[in-house]
This record gives structure tokens, sequence and C-alpha cells, in this order.
């Protein structure tokens, strides 16, 4: 008989074993952790002048919550459209709209809450609709677990002017870069030699002939003109123009050639947020 009723004890579930948690209790727990510990303003929009709160630093801060409590948050893309538009300069630009839904899911008793949001984002290449999705997962987080934030997603850190239907003021002439195998024109070089390190932005492009040409700053604060015969580098230079967006360069002198000019060898558009 004893035995009989130990059996059924080592059946029976445990009293004081904790309850498993239901999707709601998790997403309180996480939201309570989250305001406790914030999601610091470290990203800059240096054209619109404001301050906001990055894709990566909403995954950093999420992540060790989501594990701690069993939550999983499982993504869905319901619809993606897709626009064609054209900057102020006359660059293409591919404008990304995702329909996503959120599952919200419960490790521990399998329930489940779905939250429905959108993304929009812009991009010269291909990364519209991974920078469209981020934004849709940002703000599916900020608003399930109460996040404060403001300012704009960060899809466009650096802000796309696209053209509208109305007649545009003219626009002042661009400095003359000069003509590779001539002598640069005055006042376009100063202080030449180096370029500064890290991240620069092109500050003009022109297509040469069979040549296309850049100014960029250098590290004493006057320009430098660089040139290439690779289409694929040079039209990666003249997309990061268009789309005024910071890259990474590497160049080489030329053999030979006047101070301020040099061969242009790659062009690396710099990525604030990869998702």
């Amino acid at each position: 008989m004893s035995t009989t009723l130990e059996r059924i004890a080592e059946r029976a579930p445990d009293a004081t074993a904790p309850r498993p948690r239901s999707v709601y209790e998790c997403i309180v727990a996480v939201a309570g952790e989250m305001a406790r510990e914030g999601i610091a303003k470290t990203r800059n929009n240096a054209q619109q002048g404001y301050k906001f709160r990055g894709i990566d630093e909403v995954m950093n801060a999420l992540a060790p919550m989501l594990a701690k409590y069993k939550l999983l948050i499982l993504p869905r893309v319901l619809s993606r459209e897709s626009v064609e538009r054209v900057t102020q300069k006359g660059g293409t630009l591919f404008y990304v709209t995702v329909e996503c839904e959120f599952d919200f899911v419960s490790a521990e008793d399998g329930s489940k809450h779905t939250v429905k949001t959108y993304g929009e984002a812009m991009d010269s290449a291909d990364k519209a609709t991974n920078k469209a999705m981020s934004a849709a997962y940002k703000y599916a987080a900020f608003q399930t677990f109460c996040i404060p934030t403001e300012g704009d997603n960060d899809a466009d850190a650096h802000t796309h002017e696209v053209s509208s239907s109305r007649p545009q003021a003219a626009q002042p002439p661009r400095p003359d870069m000069g003509t590779v195998g001539k002598e640069p024109a005055a006042g376009t070089v100063e202080n030449p030699g180096t370029l500064p390190p890290g991240v620069i932005r092109i500050l003009d492009y022109r297509l040469n002939g069979e040549w296309h040409e850049i100014l960029v700053p250098d590290a004493h604060g006057g320009t430098m003109k660089l040139s290439t015969k690779f289409a694929a580098t040079g039209l990666a230079a003249e997309a990061a123009y268009q789309n005024e967006e910071p890259v990474r360069i590497s160049w080489e002198p030329k053999k030979n050639g006047r101070p301020g000019e040099g061969y242009l060898k790659n062009v690396a558009i710099y990525e604030e947020e990869p998702f």
C-alpha cells in the first residue's frame, strides 16, 4: 500500500513548483526591467539635429531580458511595398514599406500575443527592406514594453531629400575640379597631401570621359581630387555623393602627380546600423 501511495505522490504535480508565466506576465517582467535600465540615446542624426535609439541598442538591451524571462519575439512579414524615388541631386532611392506582425510567445506555457507594426526606410542599394524591418521591430518593442523614445527611426539616420514636382531654385555652381592631365583650377586644393582618418563625405563628383573624379576633404582643411577608371568604384562614389552617405576611402598618390591628386582605389559606404 505504501509503495502505491508513493508512486501516486511522485506523479502528482509539485505544489511548491513555480507556476509557468503567461506571455503577459513575461511582457510585464521585461517592461519592469527596461523601466529601470532604459535605453540611452547614443545615435545622432547630424542633418536634422536629434539623438535617437538605434536597432543595435534595442537588441543589446532586450536580448538578456528576453532570455531571462523566456520570452520569444517571432517576426512575420505580411506585405512589402517598394517605390523608386529621386533625390534632389538626381540619384535613385528605394522607398520600402513593410507590414509586420510579431508574435510574443511565452516559452513557459506557450501563450502568445501578436503585435502588428509598420516599418519604412529608404536606401540607394539593397538594404531598404532590412532597414524597414528593423524599424518595425524597434517600434514594436518600444510600444509593447513602454520604452520611452523620440525622434525618427534609424532607417534614415542620414536624411534623404526627395525631389518634388515644384520647380527648384537654381543651385549655385559647384567648384571646378579641373581636368585630369591639366593643372587643377585655382583654389580647389589647399595644403593637400593626405586624407583625414576614418569616415568622410564626398564633396563633389564628376564624370570626365572615362574617368570618375571626386573631390574630398584632406587632413589639413583643404581638398583633394581623386580619380578612377573602374566603373564599379566610380559608380559607388557617385551614389555616395548623390545620397550624402559617409564613406571610407582607399587611395594612392599619382606617380609624378601634382600635390592634391591621387587614384581612387575603393569606396565603402559606412553602415551605422547593420541588421
